[in-house]
């Protein structure tokens, strides 16, 4: 409240929104492609490929530590490759090295359920098994329906709840934060 109202509108000559991540899944491979060149360079090592299902598998993720959570993703991925790969000129990224966020149980692509969660939310399911409504609308209802799931398993300890879901806490807070949940007043003491 003591930052100078006249000062803000100095410094406040053009705003600029950048949607998130998730809004434009066409800019991934792109980015993917900047990020494994960068990568390249800084480690001296040949080119580095990402195979079709890895690539899907990255569009398919809703990124909710936008594009620093894909260079990270990416960092990791290259560095579990080489590990595999060490004699290899070119570093072909798979699927396997994304991490645990995109592998299910059940081997789909993009999927984020957990072994703890199992199936779509049926309500949100027309009778053919379609979802009913929007993409974003089910998306939603099958992300409330695991994070109420991880909290009620889980005591609602938060953490516990984002372990239980392979997330860090601090992507597990802001999804639940954002779907509507509220974390209890800390208790005295």
């Amino acid at each position: 409240g003591r930052f100078r109202a006249d000062l803000l509108h100095r410094l406040d000559v053009c705003r600029v929104h950048v949607p998130p991540l998730r809004k434009h899944p066409s800019d991934i491979p792109l980015l993917a492609g900047h990020f494994c060149e960068t990568m390249s360079r800084r480690m001296g090592c040949g080119p580095i490929r990402f195979d079709s299902a890895g690539l899907k598998a990255l569009e398919a993720y809703l990124w909710p530590g936008n594009v620093r959570e894909l260079k990270n993703v990416i960092s990791r991925a290259i560095l579990r490759a080489k590990s595999e790969q060490p004699d290899s000129e070119t570093i072909a990224l798979k699927l396997e090295h994304l991490g645990e966020e995109f592998r299910t149980s059940s081997g789909a692509v993009g999927s984020h359920s957990s072994p703890g969660v199992s199936g779509a939310p049926d309500a949100r399911l027309a009778p053919e098994g379609q979802p009913a409504g929007t993409l974003r609308e089910s998306v939603d209802a099958f992300q409330t329906q695991c994070v109420e799931h991880a909290l009620k398993t889980n005591g609602w300890v938060w953490s516990h709840a984002a372990q239980s879901l392979g997330m860090h806490r601090a992507n597990f807070h802001r999804l639940a934060t954002r779907l509507g949940f509220k974390r209890p007043p800390a208790g005295p003491g």
